[in-house]
C-alpha cells in the first residue's frame, strides 16, 4: 500500500471469474458501435445482464456530498483531463513512491509522447517533477479530508 504525503491515487481492477463469452459478440461489433449499444440495451432492458455477464450499471460508485458518503446517481464517466495533465501526475506519483526503475523506465520511453519522455529521465535522474495538477471535471475532484470527514459521517 503506497501513502505518500501529498498525493492520493485510486486503482480500480475489474476483472470476470472467467472469459466471457459476450466479450466475444463485443470485439466482432466493435467497428459498429450503434449496433454494440443497442445490443447492449436491448439486453438490459429484458433484465438479461446477469445472463449475459454484463457489469452492474447500478450501486457502484460514491462520493462524498455534505459530509457523507453517498451514491453517485446517474453516473458517467467525464472528461478527467488530457493526456499532457495525466502523465505528469502518474510520474509525480511514481516520484512520491519512489518507484524509479531505471530499465522500466527506459523501456517505456520508447513508447511515450514525444513531449512527456523527459519525465522518464527526471525520474531515473531522481530530480523532481513538477506537480502541474489535473483540471478534469471539478465534479470528480475531492479533497482527503473531504472524503475522511464523509466517511466517519456515513457510519
Amino acid at each position: 500500500m503506497f501513502h505518500p504525503k501529498s498525493t492520493c491515487s485510486t486503482l480500480a481492477v475489474w476483472s470476470a471469474e472467467k472469459p466471457i463469452a459476450t466479450q466475444t459478440i463485443k470485439k466482432i461489433f466493435k467497428r459498429l458501435p450503434i449496433i454494440n449499444k443497442t445490443l447492449s440495451s436491448t439486453v438490459r432492458s429484458l433484465g438479461l445482464s446477469e445472463l449475459f455477464g454484463f457489469n452492474s450499471t447500478k450501486g457502484n460508485y460514491f462520493h462524498p456530498e455534505n459530509g457523507k458518503i453517498v451514491e453517485t446517481k446517474n453516473y458517467s464517466k467525464p472528461h478527467d483531463g488530457t493526456v499532457t495533465e495525466i502523465v505528469p501526475c502518474l510520474f509525480k506519483f511514481f516520484e512520491q513512491v519512489s518507484f524509479k526503475d531505471e530499465k522500466y523506465f527506459n523501456y517505456i520511453k520508447d513508447y511515450m509522447p514525444e513531449d512527456n519522455k523527459y519525465l522518464c529521465d527526471q525520474l531515473i535522474q531522481g530530480s523532481i517533477i513538477r506537480d502541474i495538477g489535473i483540471q478534469g471535471d471539478v465534479k470528480r475532484r475531492f479533497f482527503k479530508n473531504q472524503i475522511i470527514d464523509a466517511v466517519k459521517n456515513s457510519s
